[in-house]
């Protein structure tokens, strides 16, 4: 599994975000409505705030590790000009930051 997340609870101000099981193979986007706890989400599985909980990533139990030490990122809304596609956008974004294309 890519990204394995179990019994994650973050709170934000007076929100708590909790996710009992969410097993991720590929890529996924993460929606919904303002405030609906999206960026919360993202942040405890980044390691950005506090959680409780597991984070593995690639079968590495990363929950304990810094944010830089995770190995893993996530991209909110950025605009981009001109529009793009997203895959292009993200490959774009990897060899920026030193990936090979594939």
């Amino acid at each position: 599994m890519a990204l394995l997340v179990e019994g994650l609870r973050a709170r934000r101000g007076a929100f708590t975000v909790y996710v009992e099981r969410l097993a991720v193979n590929s890529v996924v986007a993460v929606v919904g409505r303002n405030g609906a706890g999206k960026t919360t989400l993202l942040d405890a599985i980044a390691g950005v705030i506090e959680a409780e909980g597991r984070v593995a990533a690639c079968g590495r139990d990363v929950s304990r590790l810094p944010p830089e030490r995770r190995g893993l990122a996530y991209v909110q809304s950025v605009p981009v000009d001109p529009p793009t596609r997203v895959d292009k956008f993200l490959r774009m974004v990897a060899r920026r930051h030193g990936a090979e294309e594939e």
